[in-house]
């Protein structure tokens, strides 16, 4: 333990080096701290031939904006340093980035494996890929290496996944994952936007490509949308020619500044939201209105993975009210006086949502329920003090009542 210790905290001071430090500033910048925000849509060249030349090699040349810009490229460096990858690839979106790199993998007549609680909305644009015949076998709750193993079709492609998964935070063995595709010559995708790259890895564990929204943590300040994908130069070169470059998914040079910025605090927001939501989490894994919480530190069977895979937690998980009545999952909810309701998470502020209720087309009925999913709430935990959330969970658990 001694020796993982040492190992997570050399590989932490490397990537906060990363974080904090400037790319090509000095002398290129007349000393300036910050890379310039170049908000040209082209560049001119010195010749014709030079121009040629850059065109026909686009996605290492700056030529248009829409393919390269300088200050995205800058943000792009330090991403794929951070994920020791070969290459990053900004997008508008989280969803941009990932459905370039799936239009760009997927052809009609493959299929697709997709393994743990994928976020909702992948999920529905691979199914939408039906009707281009891709097929999809969906894992969600069955994701063993021996289920994944029997899922494998001679025209599987991709398996795709994510760890700790949306919702419910469950993980997935990465190595043996990458380990079987491999046997089978599939590649494989990875969502790793809830641990970030500083408190995890997937390409060193044997991942294709690996995808964040840097919407999250990244910004932290919830005052952007936008994606990343990280993978080898060849992959990039592959996903550039026809995700990027025909669907159009294109970063701001602003919003990559403002990347750049939520890139230098996220060693000390990561570690703060680490320390709280463990405290909360545990706060409420003992609380008496409380079945049962989603939190990977909780769970003994994937305390094993920590080291292996996660060198830390983000702020982010989710718990089971103990009640059978939807109502008190909402007063519960409306009763939070420091916890912003809404969609998004990872930013300076705390956040609550209940997925399953908010999905339901109809008021959920206020009678006992078969599934404990609708008493699910999800929480990001942010950068409050403790204290202070805390004590507004406990007043607002005063109002569930246990059946």
């Amino acid at each position: 333990m001694d020796q993982i210790s040492a190992k997570i905290k050399k590989e932490w001071e490397y990537d906060a080096g990363i974080c904090l430090n400037s790319i090509d500033s000095g002398t290129h910048y007349g000393g300036s701290v910050n890379p310039p925000i170049v908000m040209s849509s082209f560049f001119s060249f010195d010749s014709h031939e030079s121009f040629s030349q850059a065109l026909r090699n686009e996605c290492d040349n700056v030529v248009y904006s829409r393919g390269n810009n300088p200050t995205v490229a800058a943000l792009e460096k330090k991403l794929a340093q951070l994920e020791r990858g070969e290459k990053a690839r900004c997008f508008a979106s989280g969803m941009g980035a990932i459905t370039a790199a799936l239009f760009a993998i997927l052809n009609a007549g493959d299929h697709v494996i997709a393994v743990n609680n994928i976020y909702d909305r992948t999920i529905e644009y691979l199914e939408h890929a039906a009707s281009h015949q891709i097929s999809l076998t969906y894992l969600r709750e069955n994701f063993t290496i021996d289920a994944i193993r029997e899922a494998i079709r001679s025209n599987t492609k991709l398996i795709y996944f994510e760890s700790p998964a949306s919702t419910l935070f469950t993980q997935v063995d990465i190595t043996a994952i990458t380990a079987l595709a491999r046997e089978h010559g599939i590649l494989t995708m990875m969502d790793n936007t809830w641990a970030t790259p500083l408190f995890q890895k997937p390409l060193l564990m044997g991942v294709d490509i690996v995808a964040h929204s840097l919407t999250k943590y990244v910004s932290g300040h919830s005052d952007f949308l936008a994606g990343a994908l990280v993978c080898s130069a060849e992959m990039m070169r592959k996903i550039f020619s026809t995700g990027y470059m025909l669907q159009g998914a294109v970063l701001s040079p602003f919003v990559a500044y403002l990347a750049l910025r939520g890139l230098r605090t996220l060693p000390v927001r990561l570690k703060e939201h680490e320390k709280n939501a463990l405290q909360i989490a545990q706060f409420l894994h003992e609380h008496s209105k409380v079945r049962c919480v989603h939190h990977p530190a909780l769970n003994n069977a994937e305390e094993a993975f920590f080291g292996k895979q996660l060198t830390g937690y983000a702020g982010v998980f989710s718990f089971v009210l103990d009640t059978k009545k939807c109502l008190y999952v909402k007063g519960f909810i409306d009763r939070l006086k420091y916890f912003h309701r809404g969609l998004s998470w990872g930013g300076f502020e705390s956040m609550v949502i209940a997925p399953y209720l908010c999905k339901q087309n109809k008021q959920c009925p206020c009678d006992q329920s078969a599934s404990p999913n609708k008493h699910l709430v999800r929480v990001s935990i942010g950068l409050e003090p403790l204290d202070m959330l805390i004590q507004d969970l406990s007043q607002a658990l005063e109002f569930v009542e246990k059946d």
